[in-house]
Protein backbone atom coordinates (compact mmCIF):
# COMPACT_ATOMS: atom_id res chain seq x y z
CA UNK A 1 0.00 0.00 0.00
CA UNK A 2 3.02 2.42 0.77
CA UNK A 3 4.48 1.57 -3.08
CA UNK A 4 1.35 2.97 -4.21
CA UNK A 5 1.13 5.28 -2.03
CA UNK A 6 4.42 7.24 -2.52
CA UNK A 7 3.77 6.87 -6.96
CA UNK A 8 0.58 8.18 -6.33
CA UNK A 9 2.26 11.03 -4.81
CA UNK A 10 5.21 11.00 -7.54
CA UNK A 11 2.73 10.99 -10.05
CA UNK A 12 1.07 14.59 -8.18
CA UNK A 13 4.42 16.22 -7.92
CA UNK A 14 5.31 15.57 -11.50
CA UNK A 15 1.73 16.66 -12.69
CA UNK A 16 2.15 19.92 -10.96
CA UNK A 17 5.37 21.07 -12.29
CA UNK A 18 4.16 19.87 -16.12
CA UNK A 19 2.02 22.84 -17.78
CA UNK A 20 -0.86 21.36 -20.15
CA UNK A 21 -0.33 20.63 -23.35
CA UNK A 22 -2.06 21.17 -26.81
CA UNK A 23 -3.03 18.16 -29.29
CA UNK A 24 0.72 18.19 -30.79
CA UNK A 25 1.76 17.77 -27.60
CA UNK A 26 3.37 21.61 -27.18
CA UNK A 27 2.88 22.89 -23.68
CA UNK A 28 0.73 26.06 -23.62
CA UNK A 29 2.52 28.97 -22.82
CA UNK A 30 1.73 30.83 -19.80
CA UNK A 31 4.79 33.56 -19.50
CA UNK A 32 4.29 35.51 -22.85
CA UNK A 33 4.75 38.79 -24.19
CA UNK A 34 2.16 39.53 -27.15
CA UNK A 35 2.28 41.68 -29.64
CA UNK A 36 -1.55 42.67 -31.35
CA UNK A 37 -1.06 46.02 -34.11
CA UNK A 38 -4.59 47.05 -35.13
CA UNK A 39 -4.88 48.89 -38.55
CA UNK A 40 -7.04 51.90 -39.49
CA UNK A 41 -9.54 50.45 -40.82
CA UNK A 42 -10.15 47.18 -42.86
CA UNK A 43 -9.81 49.25 -46.59
CA UNK A 44 -6.73 46.83 -48.01
CA UNK A 45 -4.10 49.93 -48.15
CA UNK A 46 -4.69 50.19 -44.26
CA UNK A 47 -4.10 46.46 -43.59
CA UNK A 48 -1.00 46.72 -45.73
CA UNK A 49 0.55 49.45 -43.68
CA UNK A 50 -0.51 47.98 -41.14
CA UNK A 51 1.70 44.76 -41.89
CA UNK A 52 4.63 47.80 -43.26
CA UNK A 53 4.31 48.72 -39.58
CA UNK A 54 4.35 45.34 -37.93
CA UNK A 55 8.48 44.90 -40.08
CA UNK A 56 9.59 48.11 -39.07
CA UNK A 57 8.87 47.96 -35.22
CA UNK A 58 9.96 43.90 -35.48
CA UNK A 59 13.16 45.54 -36.67
CA UNK A 60 13.23 47.75 -33.99
CA UNK A 61 12.18 45.33 -31.33
CA UNK A 62 14.26 41.99 -32.25
CA UNK A 63 17.76 42.72 -30.95
CA UNK A 64 16.98 44.12 -27.70
CA UNK A 65 14.12 41.18 -26.89
CA UNK A 66 16.63 38.18 -27.75
CA UNK A 67 18.19 39.10 -25.02
CA UNK A 68 15.05 38.91 -22.54
CA UNK A 69 14.89 35.69 -20.72
CA UNK A 70 10.66 36.04 -18.94
CA UNK A 71 8.47 37.83 -20.54
CA UNK A 72 8.46 40.77 -17.76
CA UNK A 73 12.02 40.85 -18.23
CA UNK A 74 10.97 41.61 -22.45
CA UNK A 75 7.84 43.56 -20.89
CA UNK A 76 10.84 46.07 -19.46
CA UNK A 77 12.89 46.59 -22.48
CA UNK A 78 10.19 47.06 -24.76
CA UNK A 79 9.05 49.78 -22.47
CA UNK A 80 12.60 51.18 -22.71
CA UNK A 81 12.27 51.69 -26.25
CA UNK A 82 8.43 52.98 -26.23
CA UNK A 83 9.72 55.98 -28.14
CA UNK A 84 11.56 54.12 -30.92
CA UNK A 85 8.94 52.11 -31.61
CA UNK A 86 6.51 54.66 -31.88
CA UNK A 87 8.61 56.72 -33.85
CA UNK A 88 9.54 53.63 -36.47
CA UNK A 89 5.91 53.05 -37.00
CA UNK A 90 5.18 56.96 -37.25
CA UNK A 91 8.60 56.86 -40.13
CA UNK A 92 6.31 54.24 -41.91
CA UNK A 93 2.93 55.45 -41.99
CA UNK A 94 4.52 58.77 -43.47
CA UNK A 95 6.41 57.28 -45.56
CA UNK A 96 3.52 55.41 -46.94
CA UNK A 97 1.27 58.89 -47.15
CA UNK A 98 -0.64 58.61 -43.44
CA UNK A 99 -0.77 61.21 -40.85
CA UNK A 100 -2.91 59.80 -38.75
CA UNK A 101 -2.30 58.95 -35.23
CA UNK A 102 -0.22 56.36 -33.71
CA UNK A 103 -1.23 55.25 -29.87
CA UNK A 104 0.89 52.65 -28.19
CA UNK A 105 -0.41 50.55 -25.08
CA UNK A 106 1.83 48.30 -22.75
CA UNK A 107 0.12 46.26 -19.98
CA UNK A 108 -1.80 43.22 -19.23
CA UNK A 109 -4.83 42.97 -21.72
CA UNK A 110 -7.16 40.19 -21.77
CA UNK A 111 -7.64 38.06 -25.48
CA UNK A 112 -10.22 35.47 -26.42
CA UNK A 113 -8.77 32.02 -27.80
CA UNK A 114 -6.15 32.30 -30.45
CA UNK A 115 -3.98 29.58 -32.05
CA UNK A 116 -0.29 30.89 -33.39
CA UNK A 117 2.42 28.45 -35.56
CA UNK A 118 0.24 25.86 -33.87
CA UNK A 119 0.14 26.46 -30.07
CA UNK A 120 -2.83 27.78 -28.43
CA UNK A 121 -3.33 30.64 -26.56
CA UNK A 122 -6.92 30.28 -24.03
CA UNK A 123 -8.65 33.11 -23.41
CA UNK A 124 -7.24 35.62 -20.76
CA UNK A 125 -5.08 38.21 -19.99
CA UNK A 126 -1.96 38.17 -21.35
CA UNK A 127 1.28 41.09 -21.39
CA UNK A 128 0.88 42.54 -24.36
CA UNK A 129 2.47 45.81 -26.57
CA UNK A 130 -0.87 46.68 -28.48
CA UNK A 131 -0.15 50.00 -31.81
CA UNK A 132 -3.28 51.41 -32.72
CA UNK A 133 -2.97 52.53 -36.21
CA UNK A 134 -5.33 55.96 -36.45
CA UNK A 135 -8.77 55.15 -35.69
CA UNK A 136 -7.39 51.38 -34.62
CA UNK A 137 -10.65 50.14 -36.38
CA UNK A 138 -9.33 47.19 -38.42
CA UNK A 139 -8.30 43.90 -38.39
CA UNK A 140 -5.01 43.15 -36.06
CA UNK A 141 -2.26 41.09 -36.93
CA UNK A 142 -0.24 39.64 -34.28
CA UNK A 143 2.55 37.49 -32.83
CA UNK A 144 4.31 36.52 -29.96
CA UNK A 145 7.47 38.76 -29.07
CA UNK A 146 8.43 36.50 -25.92
CA UNK A 147 9.28 33.74 -26.16
CA UNK A 148 10.34 34.94 -29.65
CA UNK A 149 7.64 33.32 -32.18
CA UNK A 150 7.64 36.62 -34.32
CA UNK A 151 8.96 36.63 -37.88
CA UNK A 152 11.52 39.06 -38.80
CA UNK A 153 13.48 38.39 -41.90
CA UNK A 154 11.39 40.01 -44.44
CA UNK A 155 9.03 37.48 -45.29
CA UNK A 156 5.65 38.61 -47.02
CA UNK A 157 2.38 38.85 -45.18
CA UNK A 158 0.69 36.22 -47.18
CA UNK A 159 3.60 33.58 -47.16
CA UNK A 160 3.69 34.27 -43.25
CA UNK A 161 0.13 34.33 -42.57
CA UNK A 162 0.09 30.83 -44.16
CA UNK A 163 2.91 29.90 -43.05
CA UNK A 164 2.32 30.29 -39.82
CA UNK A 165 -1.50 30.10 -39.25
CA UNK A 166 -1.79 33.68 -37.97
CA UNK A 167 -5.43 34.68 -36.97
CA UNK A 168 -6.51 38.06 -37.23
CA UNK A 169 -9.99 39.64 -36.33
CA UNK A 170 -12.88 38.54 -38.74
CA UNK A 171 -11.71 35.56 -39.67
CA UNK A 172 -12.65 32.41 -38.04
CA UNK A 173 -11.04 31.71 -35.10
CA UNK A 174 -9.71 28.15 -34.12
CA UNK A 175 -11.53 26.16 -32.48
CA UNK A 176 -10.68 25.72 -28.68
CA UNK A 177 -7.50 23.66 -28.06
CA UNK A 178 -7.64 20.24 -26.11
CA UNK A 179 -5.65 20.16 -23.14
CA UNK A 180 -4.09 17.08 -21.95
CA UNK A 181 -1.28 15.82 -19.63
CA UNK A 182 2.17 14.23 -20.99
CA UNK A 183 2.40 12.38 -17.79
CA UNK A 184 -1.26 10.70 -18.17
CA UNK A 185 -0.55 9.97 -21.42
CA UNK A 186 2.41 8.19 -20.71
CA UNK A 187 0.86 6.67 -17.75
CA UNK A 188 -2.51 5.47 -19.94
CA UNK A 189 -0.26 4.00 -22.37
CA UNK A 190 1.42 1.37 -20.04
CA UNK A 191 -1.57 0.77 -18.09
CA UNK A 192 -3.03 0.22 -21.39
CA UNK A 193 -6.19 2.70 -21.05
Amino acid sequence: MARVLVFFLIIVVVLAGIGPVNQSGQEVPRDVLRLHIRANSDAPQDQETKLAVRDAVLKVLAPTLSQATSAAEACRLVEEQMDAIGAAARRELQRRGHGGPVALCLGPTYFPTREYRGIPFPAGEYLALQIFLGEGAGSNWWCVLFPPLCRVDGTSAREVKAEEGLVEDGEDAPSTPEIRFKIVEWFCSLTGK
